[in-house]
């Protein structure tokens, strides 16, 4: 639903916060960041920056700096620094984004991440040089 049109999307972003809700009191630490990651790329699809930075903000407070799975987190980080760049146009998230493309170069295990950092810096026509 997340690769469908706008409605689809809209779905595909409330049933991932309502499975969230439902299931906060039970523990699914161990899948929690694809959740994060279906809902930032699904806010950033329909262009709501600000609900990708709160759901960031979420995530962080949830995993309390604990990366998971750490090409999601990777992901997740993009989307933000893609967000907070679409909304305030600061220098530090082309500095931040290019850091976090850079730190994919290690391995090709980070070649998802890496195509998808390269997707937002076009799309958002952030400067980074990659």
């Amino acid at each position: 639903m997340l690769l469908g049109d706008s409605k689809q999307r809209m779905q595909a972003i409330d049933l991932i916060e309502e499975t969230l809700i439902s299931y906060q009191q039970i523990s699914f630490s161990e899948s929690i960041d694809s959740y994060f990651t279906c809902l930032m790329i699904g806010y950033f699809s329909i262009k709501d920056y600000e609900k990708c930075v709160n759901t960031y903000k979420r995530y962080i407070k949830l995993t309390q700096g604990r990366k998971i799975n750490e090409d999601n987190d990777i992901c997740i980080h993009a989307y933000y620094y893609g967000a907070q760049w679409m909304l305030t146009g600061r220098k530090q998230y082309v500095e931040k984004i290019s850091g976090i493309y850079k730190s994919t170069l290690v391995s090709d295990f980070f070649k998802h991440p890496r195509s998808t950092i390269t997707a937002i810096v076009d799309s958002c026509q952030i400067p980074a040089t990659l």
